[in-house]
């Protein structure tokens, strides 16, 4: 086996960090939706994480997930492109 283009190398590493993410943004949305609301709710835990931190994870894993989106976009811009002018 040959060595893979850097580029090839991007869009597999972006693709992993994006499943990882989104498999993180939805555990900790279904969590954050069972959890109370209203003032001391921050104190909640749940699996050894308070609600603030699920907030946080929630957060950080749905920015890091749009940008690996992005950039797995844009690396894949030439196949998209081409399937869009087949569709239309």
């Amino acid at each position: 086996m040959g060595k893979k283009p850097l580029e090839y190398r991007i869009r597999q590493v972006s693709v992993i960090i994006m499943f990882i993410t989104g498999i993180l943004t939805v555990l900790s949305g279904i969590l954050l939706f069972g959890m109370p609301e209203g003032p001391g709710s921050g104190e909640s835990v749940a699996l050894g994480i308070s609600k603030d931190g699920w907030i946080l994870i929630h957060e950080w894993a749905g920015f890091i997930a749009s940008g690996m989106l992005v950039i797995h976009l844009y690396l894949n811009r030439r196949p998209l492109i081409r399937y869009f002018k087949e569709l239309f």
